[in-house]
């Protein structure tokens, strides 16, 4: 993923927080290959609160 991360402009990774991380995928691993990357992230249920760390699955968003 690096290798694919090195020439590119934008970076956006949508797993649940902390998973980019405990991959050597997160920001600071990604910018240690292309200091110039732009680095979005994005989760389903957001970053913090009661749902923090679940999944944005199809199934959870319809039953919720």
């Amino acid at each position: 993923m690096r290798r694919i991360a090195a020439p590119a402009d934008v970076v956006v990774e949508n797993f649940r927080p902390g998973t980019a991380e405990a991959m050597d995928l997160g920001y600071d691993d990604i910018k240690a290959a292309n200091s110039k990357v732009i680095y979005g992230t994005i989760s389903g249920m957001g970053r913090t609160g009661p749902y923090g760390s679940w999944p944005g699955l199809d199934q959870i968003a319809q039953g919720m």
